[in-house]
């Protein structure tokens, strides 16, 4: 039965853990879009709508407030 509940909570883990990456990956390549989209000198792309306080949540911030700031600038 030990073993059972060891396996188990092992493959919920991989589970989860997979689906985590997945998460933040999406996130990651709505930045890169936008980053991407910039450099090409589009800056009436969307803003990125990523709530979160994680590291890619800062990161879609930072990439809003500069296509914001390059905006301000060109017109």
């Amino acid at each position: 039965m030990l073993i059972l509940s060891v396996i188990i909570a092992f493959l919920v883990s991989i589970i989860f853990s997979k689906w985590i990456g997945r998460v933040v990956e999406l996130n990651l390549k709505k930045v890169i879009h936008v980053s991407t989209s910039i450099t090409q000198g589009k800056l009436n792309i969307e803003s990125i709508d990523y709530d979160g306080k994680d590291n890619v949540g800062q990161l879609a911030e930072s990439v809003n407030k500069m296509a914001d700031n390059l905006r301000s600038i060109v017109s």
